[in-house]
């Protein structure tokens, strides 16, 4: 468990990251919709991020926690006493990915939550993670119309590494408009 202290600005003392639990899927599936619909709203349209199927992602993530392997993380953010942020990655599934090449597949923090540097500690501790199950460097993709992500995991240390790629916008199991995607870098640890 890792502990990151903050600033009383952020309204945080500190914030608690952890091994995602099974009883953490309905959580991270409610911060998983709640971010969709503030962040891809203006990208896909307010009645396409409203017909997400909260119960569905809460399965996928029960699946997903319940199924980890090795080399692959899921691990969620707050308080002491509540899940305000997760994140999933594990081995590259990129074609041009060697062996020794992490992913992060999904971050996603609460959207009234956003600021409070969540998104910062899980990519700092999913990259020691990465480090120590002997990963040299992580790759993530970004809609490249989201202008926040990117200037926030620019600010983190991520870089484009000028890959880019038309695909739809949707988590596993679901169908979703196509978008453009560009890939960060980083080296780890």
């Amino acid at each position: 468990m890792d502990r990151v202290h903050l600033s009383s600005a952020t309204g945080w003392s500190s914030v608690r990251v952890r091994a995602a639990r099974a009883g953490d899927a309905a959580a991270i599936a409610g911060i998983h919709t709640r971010s969709w619909r503030a962040t891809y709203a203006a990208i896909l349209g307010v009645d396409t991020v409203n017909r997400i199927d909260e119960a569905a992602r809460t399965a996928l993530w029960s699946r997903r926690i319940r199924d980890l392997s090795p080399g692959q993380v899921a691990l969620v953010a707050g308080s002491d006493s509540d899940v305000a942020g997760f994140l999933y990655g594990g081995p590259s599934p990129d074609g041009d990915a060697v062996a020794d090449v992490a992913q992060v597949l999904s971050v996603h923090v609460d959207p009234l939550r956003t600021g409070a540097g969540l998104g910062g500690a899980l990519l700092h501790r999913a990259g020691s993670e990465f480090a120590a199950a002997g990963y040299r460097e992580a790759t993530l993709w970004v809609v490249s119309d989201n202008a926040g992500a990117r200037r926030f995991y620019e600010r983190s240390g991520w870089a484009p590494d000028g890959a880019s790629r038309h695909e739809p916008l949707a988590v596993e199991g679901e169908s979703g408009e196509a978008v453009t995607v560009v890939r960060y870098r980083r080296p780890l640890p």
